[in-house]
């Protein structure tokens, strides 16, 4: 079960929607996608059970399926994303 720090965490986490920009946590251990720590679009939201998994586009040629545990709601572009990796 996910651990919020704060109430408007849990909030934002349970307002994910198609179309909402989410970054994926940098520190989940393994990610076949490469994308760890980067900004996308949530294309789609499949719930099976208590499990509850969000297609992630970071650009035209690379989509990745995450557990929504992994990933947070931001208002960060893509653009600001690679600025803050360069640093």
């Amino acid at each position: 079960m996910k651990n919020f720090n704060t109430e408007k965490e849990h909030i934002i986490f349970n307002k994910m929607k198609k179309g909402d920009r989410v970054r994926v946590s940098p520190f989940i251990t393994k990610d076949p996608h490469g994308q760890k720590g980067k900004v996308g679009t949530v294309m789609e939201i499949v719930k099976n059970g208590n499990l509850k998994i969000v297609k992630i586009r970071f650009n035209e040629h690379t989509y990745g399926l995450y557990d929504a545990d992994c990933v947070k709601k931001t208002e960060e572009s893509n653009e600001e994303d690679r600025e803050r990796q360069m640093l």
